[in-house]
């Protein structure tokens, strides 16, 4: 089974970050939406997270991520995430992709202070962690940095059970192994990603679950390294 919002998630970022590349607000309305930029502008992100009843999750991604260039956009776009990637919210999905813009003018500075953000962001924050983990995906910086974000990622120590706010946070090592299939196309380097990430959870069960994701796309190679890591029997 594939992990919640991976698909729709990964779909939708690609669509944003297209969007955010002009940075221009009308643009960035979702087809059908009904409104001009100016209009579009009208609702300030504060008065957006006021709103939708997002304060105290604004402050807590405030907190997380850096004051930096990048790093309120990016607490912007973990606040507004579902909604500004939903087409019945234009004002938030504006902001999403002037943000995405913005991120994508500095993407090397972008995926820095993701990184800084992830290790202080509440665990009970896994979807806009996950979000944000296929957005690094698609952000152009140099393919070597992105890969080794990734496989840090998949490599993070994570249980496979969690109470009610955290419990599908045990998917986000295999979100980031989606994202990096669709990232490095070389066999061998997907093998020494996979291997590596394998090794580092003591769960066998988000091991086998983050191989699982390289099954769908090469399941000889991938039982190969299910093999060598003693996950084929449960």
């Amino acid at each position: 089974m594939r992990p919640p919002f991976s698909l729709m998630s990964w779909i939708l970022a690609g669509s944003l970050l297209s969007l955010g590349v002009s940075a221009n607000a009308q643009q960035a309305a979702p087809q059908g939406a009904v409104g001009s930029s100016t209009q579009l502008a009208a609702i300030p992100y504060s008065a957006q997270v006021a709103r939708l009843g997002l304060t105290r999750k604004a402050e807590d991604m405030t907190a997380a991520f850096p004051t930096t260039a990048s790093g309120p956009a990016l607490a912007r776009i973990a606040t507004l995430y579902p909604y500004g990637a939903r087409q019945d919210y234009p004002q938030e999905a504006g902001q999403m992709a002037q943000d995405l813009a913005s991120l994508r003018a500095a993407p090397g500075q972008a995926l820095t202070d993701v990184q800084t953000g992830f290790q202080r962001l509440p665990q009970k924050y896994w979807a806009e962690r996950q979000f944000l983990i296929q957005m690094v995906g698609r952000l152009p910086a140099p393919q070597a940095q992105v890969v080794d974000f990734l496989v840090a990622e998949m490599s993070r120590a994570i249980a496979s059970t969690g109470d009610e706010q955290t419990k599908l946070d045990h998917f986000s090592p295999a979100v980031a192994a989606d994202t990096l299939l669709n990232v490095v196309q070389d066999p061998e380097r997907r093998d020494a990603a996979f291997a590596q990430a394998v090794r580092a959870q003591p769960d066998n069960n988000i091991g086998r679950l983050i191989l699982s994701r390289y099954e769908a796309v090469d399941p000889v190679r991938a039982r190969g390294l299910a093999s060598q890591a003693g996950l084929m029997n449960r």
